[in-house]
């Protein structure tokens, strides 16, 4: 699992799953149990620099799994 050093907000995933799947589902927010960690955004300068790779948008990955026919 490698992130992409920008922080992505539970409701932009609904957004994006939601465009990709041509839904318009809401999202329904439970309580936090505790001890959940609410942002984790990672440096990912050492993987970048090390293997010569950049991430994609997420909005892209999504989009390209959902046309790639394999969700099952």
């Amino acid at each position: 699992n490698c992130g992409s050093g920008l922080a992505t907000t539970f409701n932009d995933l609904v957004k994006s799953l939601n465009a990709a799947l041509g839904l318009s589902r809401t999202p329904r927010y439970v309580p936090e149990p505790p001890g959940y960690l609410r942002d984790v955004v990672l440096d990912i300068g050492p993987t970048t620099r090390r293997l010569d790779w950049w991430p994609r948008p997420l909005t892209l990955g999504i989009a390209d799994y959902v046309a790639s026919g394999d969700l099952g």
